[in-house]
């Protein structure tokens, strides 16, 4: 898919009513890009501007509340997930807690806002022509050993993966990119904007990210390079748009969640 840098809202566009969804899709096939026009902005920057954080975080939740995450609602006792078919309000059936909203507004802009003052912080939004944000990517640079105390819990899993990071020659107080987010609104998946938003915010620092095994983003990190070290081995099969994990694991699994996978790329 091209890439086109510097799209700006232009309400004067010669399309006065706006695409529905299939008629986009169909757009952006036939196109092989995306057009500047009144009904898609991209815009990078180095930090998310004010304004529009509720925005991401909206779609934030969005983006996790279905399959594969299922991060609709968590409980308020275990902080255990569950997906869109569990009521809000309605009680854990193993602790007895509440499940209260997973990604609450207030409490999601603040993460957004800790991820960008990260050091080297990149990120990329697309919005729509309702002003709504439809697909977010960002990443930041940190040492690996940095990375896996902050973003696993337990010390055998941080060692693992540290010794597999030095496998890959990555010294774990050196500074590699961490591609930490990266989502699209679900009524506009498969029309390749999260390759683009993942080249993007990728490099040119040796670049690794984390998944769930039946993630898109496993489509993702086959179709722009990176190498998965590990987690499940799954099978993608582009036509029916399915994901099948095939039995076999690369490496080991992550102990903390067996569904996790783990991509490298080296620019």
């Amino acid at each position: 898919m091209k890439e086109i840098n510097n799209f700006e809202y232009n309400p004067n566009s010669e399309r006065k009513n706006p695409m529905d969804i299939k008629e986009f899709q169909k757009y952006v096939r036939k196109n092989n890009f995306i057009k500047e026009s009144a009904f898609l902005i991209k815009s990078e920057t180095t930090s998310f501007i004010p304004e529009r954080l509720s925005k991401i975080a909206n779609s934030y939740a969005l983006v996790f509340s279905g399959p594969p995450w299922n991060e609709a609602v968590k409980c308020d006792t275990d902080g255990q997930f569950k997906g869109l078919d569990t009521p809000l309000g309605s009680k854990c059936n193993d602790c007895g807690g509440t499940y209260v909203e997973a990604y609450p507004l207030e409490e999601t802009i603040d993460y957004i806002k800790k991820e960008s003052q990260k050091l080297g912080f990149k990120s990329r939004e697309i919005i729509d022509y309702n002003d709504d944000t439809i697909g977010f990517a960002w990443s930041y640079l940190i040492t690996p050993e940095k990375l896996v105390q902050s973003k696993w819990n337990d010390s055998k899993n941080q060692n693992k993966i540290i010794d597999l990071l030095n496998q890959q020659n990555i010294n774990p107080n050196q500074n590699i990119r961490y591609f930490s987010e990266c989502g699209i609104d679900p009524n506009f998946r498969g029309i390749g904007l999260s390759n683009l938003l993942s080249n993007i915010v990728s490099g040119p620092e040796i670049t690794i990210y984390r998944t769930n095994c039946l993630s898109p983003m496993m489509a993702v990190a086959n179709r722009i390079g990176f190498t998965q070290i590990m987690g499940p081995e799954v099978i993608i099969d582009r036509q029916a748009k399915n994901i099948f994990e095939t039995g076999q694991v690369i490496n080991f699994l992550d102990i903390e969640n067996p569904q996790r996978t783990l991509f490298i790329k080296k620019f």
